[in-house]
């Protein structure tokens, strides 16, 4: 049966969190249920749905937005609202006292503290939380550790098959690109990298299909020129052992699928773990530190997680996927595609987020 969801997304950026808040619109919505997206008014929420929901923006979420949405639910009578953050959740509960108003909310952020305060904090604001939805079990395990009555929920981010699928190259010309794609940032891992690079290189030697780094990304609080210097510091050569790119990538998944090698080499701050997910549905092996959520994207044959490992057995795990990669055809990279489709597509986070549906907000 088709039912009408309301999505609530106070969110200033075009974060992880606004990927996974559309994204669950769009799951929900390819099941056949209606859905409203409320985005906070110029916001990149509110310009990127327009083209796939129906959308309400929002010129914020606090209580004074009560009566307008009570006169709303009257008129569309939604079975249940998702929330993405606080503010919006604290709206949807007032609601809920008014209306009986199902309410879901997202965490998608580690947990900072576990003291006393903070657990009895967490309890109190999640009280009348239908139930939690969480994008990895390292987020789930958390909020259990925090004491969380209502029910958790694991549904990892499901990305748009229709955009990043395998793209079959149409020429092998050229070194194998290890590619590192992501905005500039410190906590993002790339100075690390590209030491690691040069000791890669240094393994690899002579040998034939010596490969090169290649970093994708917008800066934020790296320049590009921070990153030139740091290769040349560690002895590499630009546009040839390492390349660097600054200008928007109009075909994304050709991107990764041309690339030998996907490199999610970050500090910290990854929990819905995008990046790594698109690697894998096009069909290219990923190499991933254990930041966050990252080990929890591998599966048998997707790569490898570097985290746990030392640095000279990480730089020999490089060399061995690069090889393997090299020695794939097209048909193993599609089975790869094809087996992260059954875990990150928009059609698996549809069937997650329905059977967590079914048993928490229409049985109960």
């Amino acid at each position: 049966m088709s039912r009408l969801y309301w999505h609530l997304s106070s969110n200033r950026w075009n974060s992880a969190i606004t990927e996974y808040a559309i994204s669950t619109a769009r799951a929900l919505q390819s099941l056949g249920h209606g859905g409203v997206f409320f985005p906070l008014q110029g916001s990149p929420a509110h310009k990127r749905v327009s083209t796939h929901l129906t959308f309400y923006p929002m010129p914020d979420f606090t209580l004074l937005r009560l009566p307008m949405l009570l006169a709303r639910f009257r008129r569309e009578r939604p079975e249940a609202i998702f929330c993405y953050g606080g503010a919006e959740t604290v709206l949807a509960l007032a609601l809920k006292r008014l209306t009986g108003v199902k309410v879901v909310r997202f965490r998608g952020q580690e947990t900072k503290s576990f003291g006393s305060f903070n657990r009895l904090r967490q309890r109190w604001s999640h009280q009348g939380i239908d139930f939690v939805l969480s994008p990895s079990e390292l987020i789930s395990g958390e909020l259990r550790r925090l004491g969380l009555k209502s029910p958790i929920v694991t549904v990892p981010l499901g990305c748009d098959q229709q955009r990043y699928c395998h793209v079959p190259k149409e020429s092998k010309d050229g070194r194998p690109r290890m590619l590192v794609f992501g905005r500039f940032d410190p906590v993002k891992g790339h100075l690390p990298m590209i030491e690691r690079t040069a000791e890669i290189l240094r393994m690899w030697g002579n040998q034939p299909s010596r490969p090169q780094l290649h970093i994708v990304g917008e800066p934020a609080n790296v320049s590009a020129a921070d990153l030139v210097r740091a290769v040349e510091h560690v002895g590499l050569v630009i546009d040839d052992d390492v390349r660097i790119t600054t200008e928007r990538t109009a075909d994304v998944a050709a991107l990764m699928s041309g690339a030998v090698l996907g490199v999610v080499p970050s500090l910290g701050s990854e929990i819905i773990c995008r990046v790594a997910e698109e690697f894998l549905l096009c069909g290219t092996p990923v190499a991933v530190s254990a930041a966050g959520s990252l080990p929890e994207v591998i599966f048998p044959g997707a790569g490898f997680c570097f985290g746990a490992k030392s640095e000279v057995d990480t730089v020999q795990s490089f060399i061995e996927w690069i090889r393997t990669s090299l020695g794939e055809s097209e048909e193993d990279k599609f089975a790869r595609a094809a087996a992260a489709a059954q875990r990150f597509s928009l059609p698996a986070m549809a069937a997650g987020l329905q059977l967590a549906i079914d048993q928490y907000l229409l049985r109960s």
